[in-house]
């Protein structure tokens, strides 16, 4: 009797296990959508979608290179929903977004607020939360994802593939769907995203290609946002004390000008980035200290500089220090004075190490947070000039 009840049970739970899903498609029936740009037409008041669909025929290894391997078309409608559906008109495929890799928005669409923008990414069972946010210039939305470059054949997956080996670069910014949401609905911190565009580059003859320039994509400085709403933008030296600050990227370079001859460099690279923001209540006032710890390597030498010399080492480590702390100074003059963002998250750590204050400050924060004092403390230590102190015949590098 024991023996059938077990044999009773496996049945039921094989009922339950090998059923089909209730939503599939056939492979030849989707279309796999790579990259999205939203805009809005003032004019019609229509959300316009731009995506990026992959043609099957073209990813198959005996393809050829000069064949492209997506199709770009644009959508228009009420919602975001509604342009999809339309999309339906003009492709024979059912949209698809499990592989889209990136939301670009244009930035006069982002300075109205972008949260009713994600709710049908956030909505829909296919997205995942790990999309890229980007925003691009008026007008820029069509030239980034119409752009063919680099090794891959698919412009969705060329972006997300920039984006995740521009994260050891601290001149840049990026966030996903999931991070921004939580900065946006979270307490003291204000979201950022990453800055798209396109950029001229000169083609090689190697390249074969019929002009001497191209344009490509490049990712450069930072969105800032005040809640939803996109406010301005942080260039490549305030985006860079912005990384120092948050720790949002662990390693980075840094030219530092030459002891022995200031129109001479030293390539730095920066590792184990550790940054701490410690509130403190002095006098009833509120102080922020900012302090940040990390090493440093020699990456390359342009003049005869001898790291033998512990002397040496310590004017580097005093110039490192300098230059961290100006840029981290003027993302947060910038950011308190112009924006009055906090995307550093000082707001956030007074909450976690005040609860109390931060209770009292966090419904007038917007008045609190650009008058704020603060301190900064960087301390590099550099580790290993490399495999050679001296640069090869220095004497004649003097």
């Amino acid at each position: 009797m024991r023996k059938k009840f077990f044999i009773a049970i496996n049945i039921i739970l094989c009922i339950f296990i090998l059923t089909g899903c209730w939503d599939t498609r056939e492979l030849n029936t989707i279309g796999v959508i790579y990259a999205i740009g939203l805009e809005q037409d003032e004019n019609k008041k229509q959300i316009i979608c731009t995506v990026q669909i992959a043609i099957p025929s073209a990813l198959k290894q005996d393809a050829s290179r000069n064949e492209s391997a997506v199709e770009i078309l644009e959508v228009r409608g009420a919602t975001i929903s509604d342009a999809i559906r339309n999309l339906t008109e003009k492709v024979d495929r059912f949209p698809d977004f499990s592989q889209n890799k990136i939301i670009v928005i244009d930035e006069t669409l982002a300075r109205k607020g972008i949260l009713p923008i994600l709710d049908f990414f956030k909505r829909s069972y296919q997205v995942h939360n790990t999309q890229w946010i980007a925003i691009a210039k008026p007008g820029r939305v069509k030239e980034v994802l119409g752009e063919q470059h680099g090794i891959g054949n698919i412009q969705g997956s060329y972006l997300n593939d920039i984006i995740n080996i521009g994260k050891t670069n601290a001149k840049i910014t990026n966030i996903n769907m999931m991070n921004f949401y939580k900065r946006t609905l979270g307490d003291g911190i204000d979201p950022v995203a990453g800055v798209i565009g396109t950029a001229e580059m000169p083609n090689l003859p190697i390249e074969t290609k019929n002009s001497n320039t191209s344009n490509g994509v490049k990712f450069s400085g930072t969105a800032v946002f005040k809640g939803d709403k996109l406010v301005g933008y942080l260039n490549t030296e305030e985006t860079k004390g912005y990384n120092w600050i948050t720790g949002e990227v662990k390693n980075g370079n840094i030219n530092i000008s030459s002891i022995l001859n200031s129109n001479r460099f030293i390539g730095i690279g920066l590792e184990n980035l550790k940054p701490k923001i410690k509130p403190e209540i002095i006098d009833n006032k509120i102080v922020f200290h900012i302090e940040v710890k990390g090493e440093g390597n020699i990456d390359e030498v342009l003049d005869a500089t001898d790291f033998s010399d512990t002397k040496v080492i310590k004017q580097l480590e005093d110039q490192l220090e300098i230059i961290l702390k100006s840029e981290i100074k003027m993302c947060l003059n910038k950011i308190q004075k112009t924006f009055n963002s906090d995307i550093v998250g000082f707001g956030k750590t007074l909450n976690r190490k005040y609860p109390k204050v931060w209770e009292e400050k966090k419904d007038n924060w917007n008045d609190v947070f650009p008058t704020v004092q603060y301190t900064i403390d960087v301390d590099i230590q550099l580790r290993s000039p490399g495999l050679m102190d001296k640069p090869i015949q220095s004497e004649k590098l003097k």
